[in-house]
């Protein structure tokens, strides 16, 4: 079962007072210059080894970040070892009329956090809320994520139940991150981030939230939340984008 479905190809931007446009594309990452949009962030803020690096690949015509999780057992961290990059868009967005995000993305096949951050006129605070997104084509994908499916982060227990796309609510960050008890290498490509209108469809809407992942105990299987799947773990003298060309030439 596919967790994620695919959408259509990402319009033209569009302003957001054109509020009859279904496809809202808040910024794209397709030329030199783009990866400064980005601020890369690890573990080394708690004490850990972790690193990356955002960098513009012009033949691919995308940011691509990569990085490596490195795990030091002597070392005991405040949270999961984990890299990944943050995106602050210029003005807060609204969500109030949006059904969910899209990222048009390629990943190395692993499991990556999905962190949207919002600004809530009820409390006057800045809050976090996640979902994860696993994909092992290592095909350029367009993701679609809908706001209800999103899991509150560090929200009490009232506030757990005010849907994001509830009035009042801007979002204003998205953050893409690699968590790990593992020493793992990690690559991304990203080109477009946009917001929707589009009705949600009925996959969507029954898949149960929030969409959360997690390791069991064997590493290649994971719980959804509502099922457990096997994972396949592919070798990584194995991996290969599409066009041939192996995803480990990225950290070239």
């Amino acid at each position: 079962m596919k967790i994620f479905q695919k959408v259509k190809q990402l319009a033209t931007p569009y302003t957001l007072h054109l509020k009859s446009t279904p496809v809202v594309v808040m910024d794209t990452f397709c030329e030199k210059g783009n990866e400064q949009k980005f601020n890369v962030f690890t573990d080394q803020l708690i004490g850990g080894d972790s690193r990356g690096v955002v960098v513009f690949k012009e033949e691919d015509e995308a940011v691509t970040f990569l990085g490596q999780i490195q795990i030091d057992k002597k070392k005991q961290l405040e949270s999961l070892p984990h890299v990944g990059i943050e995106y602050k868009y210029s003005k807060s967005v609204n969500i109030a009329k949006f059904t969910k995000i899209l990222f048009k993305m390629r990943t190395d096949g692993q499991i990556y956090k999905i962190r949207i951050g919002v600004n809530s006129s009820y409390d006057f605070g800045q809050h976090h809320a996640y979902a994860y997104i696993v994909d092992q084509s290592q095909m350029w994908n367009t993701y679609s994520i809908p706001f209800k499916n999103f899991e509150h982060q560090g929200f009490d227990k009232e506030v757990q139940s005010l849907e994001l796309s509830a009035e009042g609510l801007q979002l204003y960050q998205f953050d893409i991150i690699k968590e790990s008890k593992i020493n793992e290498k990690i690559a991304v490509q990203i080109k477009e981030f946009a917001l929707s209108q589009e009705e949600l469809t009925e996959q969507e809407i029954n898949f149960k939230r929030p969409i959360f992942y997690k390791y069991l105990q064997r590493q290649d299987i994971l719980d959804t939340g509502r099922e457990k799947y096997n994972q396949m773990i592919p070798n990584s003298n194995l991996k290969s984008n599409p066009n041939g060309k192996s995803i480990n030439s990225w950290y070239d």
